[in-house]
């Protein structure tokens, strides 16, 4: 189904929601903390915000299927792989954690992946196998080691072995 993506524009009597005609067929709308990123019908990832409200495509992501939106960073399922980009700051983009804002970048060592979810400073991956994988901050200690405050490598999440569906909260 094609879906159809709105800003928001201020008016003499408040906000209100106007399209956003040059983005044409979308697959995906996802509003995440600071921006707002939609699938074109091509596959192409673009992203918009109160920092940069022209719509603007994220460099090397491709054929992507479906998006998640953390704080401050996002995730892509492609059709040949994951990508993530954004801030890296708990090593949630899935590699060693860096004070910068990184590019789009594949995910690696986790093959077949059929759904994604980020939290604030984290982001998982539900398996084909129904394994659930999660990677990036630990703030709360969910990996079961309070002290270690970032996790860059994809852990799998025990117990979890026949999910269908993924979904991350906050925390």
């Amino acid at each position: 189904a094609m879906v159809r993506a709105f800003r928001r524009q201020e008016t003499d009597v408040g906000p209100r929601a106007v399209p956003i005609p040059e983005l044409g067929a979308l697959t995906q709308v996802v509003g995440g903390m600071f921006e707002t990123c939609a699938i074109r019908h091509d596959g192409q990832v673009v992203c918009w915000s109160s920092r940069q409200p022209k719509p603007t495509l994220v460099a090397g992501v491709h054929d992507a299927v479906e998006l998640a939106l953390g704080y401050d960073h996002a995730c892509a399922l492609t059709r040949t792989g994951t990508l993530c980009w954004g801030d890296n700051g708990s090593a949630q983009l899935g590699y060693s954690q860096s004070p910068r804002r990184e590019p789009a970048r594949p995910l690696l060592g986790l093959p077949d992946v059929v759904g994604i979810a980020t939290g604030l400073i984290h982001s998982c991956a539900l398996r084909q196998d129904g394994t659930v994988h999660c990677w990036g901050g630990n703030d709360l200690g969910a990996r079961g080691d309070p002290t270690a405050k970032a996790f860059p490598d994809p852990f799998r999440v025990d117990g979890v072995t026949d999910a269908v569906e993924i979904a991350a909260g906050t925390y």
